[in-house]
């Protein structure tokens, strides 16, 4: 009877083979042992060198024997989150957030041309309902002669500070308008006495000669 010679992947065969065999027992008298002694048991079958044993049984003791002899931990879960680090790593250092700044954020200003300002001219005479005389008017271009002078663009308020300018305006024109009439009061009343006593003082006279 004539049999084939064994190449090194039939050896490599039967070795892993057997290996998982004795790793298989070892974990079946281990297990027998247990049930013998009364403590709960859970079938693992897993041929890893009993490193998933380990860390389902023994893994705070593995850990405390790892520090004290400066042992890396070789459990799973262990060399997992070693290759995520790693991961993380490697990405952070591929990356440019952490050198690039964000730019501020600026307002674009339109550069001025006649043809754009005759645009909006019109467009807020037709959206406002504006007679086309607003733009003739000494208030609208005292506005846009302001407007011209402005370095880095023009600031609209809002609804709320127009509102707030527009009372403070009014207040100041009251105030004026009332000290306006208190002194024409007072020197229409100072008039008033200095007719009367010269038409007093003349009647007098007048008296005085009769």
């Amino acid at each position: 009877m004539h049999t084939r010679p064994r190449t090194g992947k039939h050896v490599q065969s039967e070795t892993v083979s057997c290996a998982s065999k004795c790793i298989f027992f070892f974990h079946y008298l281990h297990l027998q042992s247990r049930r013998t002694k009364g403590y709960p048991c859970q079938i693992v079958s897993d041929t890893s060198m009993c490193r998933r044993h380990i860390a389902f049984r023994h893994s705070n003791n593995y850990r405390q024997w790892c520090k004290t002899n400066n042992f890396e931990l070789m459990l799973p879960q262990d060399i997992k989150e070693r290759k995520t680090v790693v991961a993380i790593a490697n990405v952070q250092q591929t990356s440019l957030d952490g050198h690039l700044q964000e730019k501020p954020s600026t307002d674009i200003v339109v550069p001025y041309t006649n043809t754009i300002f005759r645009e909006a001219a019109i467009g807020w005479l037709i959206s406002t309902s504006q007679p086309i005389q607003a733009i003739d008017h000494l208030a609208f271009q005292k506005m846009i002669a302001v407007a011209a002078h402005a370095m880095s663009g023009v600031v609209l308020p809002n609804r709320n500070a127009t509102r707030g300018e527009i009372m403070n305006l009014f207040k100041k024109q009251m105030t004026k308008l009332k000290e306006c009439l208190n002194v024409s009061f007072r020197s229409y009343y100072f008039k008033l006495m200095f007719c009367t006593d010269v038409a007093n003082r003349a009647s007098s006279c007048l008296a005085l000669s009769t």
